[in-house]
């Protein structure tokens, strides 16, 4: 990921928050594939964002960091 304008790894473990044998959050594809869950533990990982406190508009920051590309926001 790059991090402050920094290309740095994450390390995290295959451990998921779930409630009923499900997970709080993002669910895996199909049932299956779990990527997504594992991209967004990197991204709270390295943010330190509280649960409460996701701000789920602020998507941009997220593609940077994952794709360090630039980005452009048109409204429609």
């Amino acid at each position: 990921m790059i991090i402050d304008g920094e290309r740095k790894s994450i390390y995290i473990d295959d451990r998921i928050m779930c409630k009923k044998k499900k997970p709080l959050f993002v669910h895996p594809i199909a049932g299956k594939y779990i990527w997504p869950i594992l991209l967004e533990k990197a991204w709270l990982k390295i943010k330190g964002i509280q649960v409460n406190s996701i701000d789920k508009h602020n998507y941009m920051s997220v593609f940077n960091s994952f794709l360090n590309l630039p980005i452009k926001h048109y409204k429609l």
